[in-house]
């Protein structure tokens, strides 16, 4: 079940209590308050381009997979087997 859905700095949808959104203007974390655990940021890296930035992740998918990406490694999901990527420049690039 879904525990919140966040636009921009809101949650929108689930219960009002589930997540902790925090935001700054080098930064935004979405946290869980149930176990504290970090489900998103994303951080401007110092130095760099205006628009670089670190982006992780945890959450699960609507069909139960679950989602791990940071700045080092991603799991990606290929059919039924699930791939860890890492020990690149970026383990995501969009």
């Amino acid at each position: 079940h879904r525990k919140a859905r966040i636009r921009g700095d809101r949650q929108v949808e689930g219960d009002p209590g589930a997540v902790d959104i925090h935001s700054t203007a080098t930064s935004y974390t979405i946290r869980d308050r149930s176990n504290d655990r970090v489900v998103c940021e994303i951080r401007r890296r110092a130095g760099q381009q205006k628009m670089d930035v670190d982006v992780s992740v945890l959450m699960h998918m609507p069909d139960g997979s679950l989602i791990h990406a940071n700045p080092a490694q991603s799991n990606t999901r290929t059919g039924q087997d699930e791939e860890i990527q890492q020990g690149r420049d970026a383990a995501i690039s969009l």
